[in-house]
């Protein structure tokens, strides 16, 4: 599992996005060498030739493996008004190209919320699954995998749970990448959606939150029930990607932290006996860990990508750094 534990640039975004700099994830591999999700959103779209421009050579740059989450605010594969909804998968389609090109894995798109309760959620899911199999034939035309994230809260969402396991039924071109936060915000038995999705889960957004609001926590410091979590990932027969997506300000050396601690355990010998019970407390010592900022700097100081806090990523600081990209999306939305 260690080669399978990714970061994602969400938490240099905001900061990056005020230069339009996004395009600079991790100048340092002594930051992380092994997989990294470029959050390719911001400013830089208001001139979509440059954004995608910027995009391809910032995947240049990387030597790692290497996946792309798709723009979105302004997106929306949903939307009942035809132009909008063609221009949507027509930028969606150039990102899958420039993605493919530099090598990606798999790209992310979001499914895209209902704009109102009073739209007809049904037609909406129709234009969306309609829209999926668009780019799910253009990415495995390029040999990139689609991979369509659950996003939504409550009313907003355009695919309850069951409607979600079943999207890859009907866009069988499509993978499966499950928000961990995002399915508690909505009750989803997590262990449960893993098992269902089964094969067909190629990726997850991990973080964590207090089943109200999107925060993007650090696993542990929420109130998600990691263990039921980690025993599912163990059953499947191939290891997801599992992709830390940090709220905005969080240190890079926390993300790294986490990823090592995570990937080790995941990647743990078998164990007989009684094995349950060594597995439900190393994997509740991870929460516990991670809750109480009990970790020392994986990082070096000074590697000129965490801004103030440097590779210093103790749990107070790391925790600050959350609170403050807590509220970084529109308020009963999500914003990753």
């Amino acid at each position: 599992m260690l080669d399978r534990m990714w970061l994602s640039t969400l938490p240099i975004l905001y900061g990056a996005a005020a230069s339009g700099a996004w395009d600079e994830p991790y100048r340092s591999t002594r930051s992380w060498s092994g997989g990294l999700e470029i959050f390719a959103e911001g400013s830089l779209w208001s001139d979509p030739e440059e954004a995608l421009r910027r995009l391809a050579a910032c995947l240049e740059r990387w030597e790692g493996p290497r996946s792309v989450h798709a723009p979105f605010w302004e997106l929306n594969l949903a939307s009942p008004f035809p132009d909008r909804a063609r221009w949507s998968v027509e930028v969606l389609r150039q990102v899958v190209r420039i993605a493919a090109a530099g090598g990606a894995e798999f790209v992310v798109v979001h499914t895209h919320d209902t704009a109102a309760p009073l739209f007809d959620r049904a037609a909406a899911r129709e234009r969306v699954l309609s829209a999926l199999r668009i780019l799910a034939e253009e990415a495995a035309g390029r040999g990139v995998r689609l991979a369509v994230e659950n996003i939504g809260v409550g009313e907003f969402s355009l695919f309850d749970r069951d409607e979600f396991v079943a999207l890859f039924t009907e866009v069988p071109g499509a993978v499966a990448l499950l928000d961990v936060g995002h399915a508690h915000l909505n009750g989803w038995p997590l262990a449960e959606t893993i098992a269902a999705l089964g094969p067909r889960l190629y990726a997850l957004h991990v973080h964590d939150n207090h089943g109200r609001a999107d925060e993007h926590l650090p696993v542990g410091e929420g109130t998600i029930d990691w263990q039921p979590v980690w025993q599912a990932l163990r059953q499947l027969p191939r290891p997801p990607v599992l992709v830390l997506e940090y709220a905005p300000g969080t240190p890079v050396s926390r993300q790294v932290y986490d990823a090592l601690r995570i990937g080790a355990w995941l990647s743990g010998p078998d164990r007989g006996g009684g094995g349950a019970t060594a597995d439900r407390d190393e994997a509740e010592g991870l929460a516990i860990s991670a809750r109480d900022g009990a970790h020392s700097p994986v990082v070096p100081a000074g590697d000129g990508v965490e801004g103030p806090a440097g590779g210093a990523g103790g749990g107070a600081v790391g925790a600050a750094a959350s609170a403050r990209g807590a509220a970084w999306g529109p308020c009963g939305r999500q914003g990753t």
